[in-house]
């Protein structure tokens, strides 16, 4: 293999016209020390940097790649898609055969919609189940990095710290705008307030409440079936 450049190199082009030199913050490796490897080539379960070392990758494009990489199979029907087009910006048939296998081999999944990131997943999850229950709060562990959108970066963990960025502290306030479907905008407040779990066991989690709304209580159970009432 021609190694054009190095994991060095690199990164230092790249963080010239990439905050990081990166495209998502949890790779920029500052949170546990090290630089990230640019990986130039993969086969199976082994992915190569741009400095010739190997390495079994337990990352798996974050478990988008179940047949691993190059996959002979996969490479070939990416191949007949190629020469179809590779990009339609309208529905097309492969995804209502995707949907159909995905709901099929899924007993709780009913309907499905496809995203291009995890940050958006989450979002429209978040939105789904609002609409659904009529409830404001959401509750996230602390520490955990569910995406990018504001309201989920407090105890972002990993990602958070990588930015440098201090925890976020309970009882900030985050304001954001949300359109409804005439096309107006409501500001919704959410206030964070992290949750002691009931044990040493549990991780501790944080809600953020819509203080405009009617509150609750949440419980949360332990190991031995006592609850925490917040």
């Amino acid at each position: 293999m021609t190694l054009v450049s190095t994991n060095r190199e690199l990164l230092e082009r790249a963080r010239r016209v990439m905050p990081g030199g990166v495209s998502s913050p949890v790779r920029a490796y500052s949170a546990v020390g090290g630089e990230p490897p640019f990986i130039v080539s993969a086969h199976g379960c082994r992915v190569t940097d741009a400095d010739g070392r190997e390495f079994v990758d337990l990352v798996s494009s974050w478990g988008a790649l179940i047949a691993g990489h190059a996959h002979p199979a996969v490479i070939a029907a990416i191949e007949a898609q190629a020469r179809r087009g590779t990009s339609y910006g309208a529905p097309s048939p492969l995804e209502v055969e995707l949907a159909e296998e995905i709901a099929a081999s899924v007993a709780s999944v009913e309907m499905v919609r496809f995203v291009s990131s995890g940050t958006e997943a989450v979002m429209s999850a978040l939105r789904l189940a609002r609409a659904a229950t009529g409830r404001d709060a959401i509750l996230k562990f602390a520490g955990s990095y569910h995406g990018h959108a504001d309201a989920l970066l407090s105890r972002a963990g990993s990602g958070l710290a990588t930015l440098g960025l201090p925890e976020r502290a309970d009882g900030e306030r985050c304001a954001y705008r949300e359109r409804d479907g005439g096309g107006g905008a409501e500001q919704r407040n959410l206030t964070r307030t992290s949750a002691a779990s009931p044990d040493s066991h549990h991780p501790r989690m944080l809600i953020l409440i819509n203080r405009g709304s009617a509150q609750g209580e949440l419980s949360l159970g332990s190991h031995d079936n006592s609850t925490a009432t917040y």
